[in-house]
């Protein structure tokens, strides 16, 4: 599977390319590459409405031949409706965040998450919306999943990723990782592909990184992947810093994909000639 990924420049928690760049930059994705890819993974917020986002679908629909799919998050005040902050206090700054969305060329947009927090100290308070939402509308019983050449995909929209939690020494010694909640875990372990885009690169990669190698693991035999796509956030400290935390489009970290437990090498993408865009490729075998 041919696999791409693309973010965009960020300024004070704004993404900064126009609508039409961003549509432009997908556009480019889909129909310039000789080898054409199975799957475009997207950041957070990669539109700011459900009217970019369907304005996109139609022109995607009408693309001739077109076979790839979309894996995108776009801001759209969908997630939850609980305004716990983390210390438990009304926090009207918290819209829901991002809604993800899977598109097919065949079917068009389908909501496959909508994010409930965003802070591990967060969960405990929207915990039974995120179980209840992970049960029924990310792993719906009555119907199939959602499906890319026959894998499951999953969704942690951002910092949803702490729905797992590590224990162990950061400082030498094992570090293990497992769900807060069992029926979450179970859930999310059959899924073939887990999607957690971000709206910009995260800290703790010492507990982070754990995660992406848990959530990618094999399980009897069957490969997983996890991937991840962050924008890069330039009001944000670490300019110039080492890379683990730099928030630089050039940053090795800030598209991530796992197979297997293991990191993957990601290939740029420079073609698409617009410094407000990171583009990067693989390939991945299932």
């Amino acid at each position: 599977m041919k696999i791409a990924t693309i973010s965009m420049k960020r300024k004070g928690g704004c993404n900064q390319p126009e609508a039409d760049q961003r549509v432009q930059a997908l556009k480019w994705l889909l129909e310039e590459p000789s080898e054409k890819y199975d799957l475009i993974a997207t950041s957070s917020s990669y539109f700011e409405s459900e009217e970019q986002l369907y304005e996109f679908v139609k022109c995607f629909k009408k693309l001739p031949e077109n076979k790839t799919s979309i894996l995108l998050a776009i801001y759209d005040g969908k997630g939850s409706k609980n305004k716990n902050n983390m210390s438990g206090k009304e926090d009207g700054n918290y819209s829901g965040n991002d809604g993800v969305y899977f598109l097919n060329p065949d079917r068009g947009a389908k909501l496959i998450a909508a994010q409930k927090f965003h802070l591990a100290a967060m969960y405990n308070a929207n915990r039974d919306e995120f179980i209840n939402d992970v049960k029924n509308e990310r792993f719906p019983k009555s119907v199939a999943s959602t499906l890319l050449g026959g894998l499951r995909v999953a969704a942690l929209s951002c910092g949803e990723i702490n729905a797992f939690e590590t224990n162990g020494t950061v400082k030498g010694g094992n570090i293990t990782v497992r769900a807060r909640d069992e029926c979450v875990g179970k859930l999310f372990d059959s899924a073939d592909l887990v999607y957690n885009p971000t709206h910009d690169r995260m800290g703790q990669y010492n507990r982070l990184n754990p995660k992406r190698e848990y959530l990618s693991r094999e399980i009897e035999g069957r490969v997983r992947c996890y991937i991840s796509v962050s924008n890069w956030d330039v009001c944000k400290q670490y300019q110039n810093r080492e890379d683990t935390y730099a928030q630089t489009s050039n940053a090795s970290t800030l598209h991530t994909v796992y197979v297997r437990g293991v990191s993957q090498n990601l290939n740029s993408v420079k073609a698409l000639c617009n410094d407000d865009f990171e583009c990067r490729e693989v390939k991945v075998k299932f």
